[in-house]
């Protein structure tokens, strides 16, 4: 992943992309294990296109299915 492509999923407006990240805990430092986020497409603001990025070691873990409840309840910001 190039520096173009890490910005572009970590940054979010909070209207249009939003994102949630789930961390785990290894020894004592906190490590990134799951990504999901959703994209709003201009031309149809009510839709959306979704994506989640899941360690092998996390998958099966409930973690997308936690994204997809907590992203179907996001609110923009006004």
């Amino acid at each position: 992943m190039g520096m173009d492509d890490a910005l572009r999923f970590c940054t979010v407006d909070y209207e249009n992309q939003f994102a949630f990240v789930a961390e785990a805990i290894e020894g004592h430092q906190k490590h990134i294990v799951a990504i999901g986020r959703y994209s709003r497409l201009p031309a149809t603001p009510n839709i959306a296109e979704i994506a989640f990025i899941i360690l092998d070691s996390y998958q099966e873990k409930g973690i997308g299915t936690k994204f997809i409840e907590w992203l179907a309840t996001v609110r923009p910001q006004t």
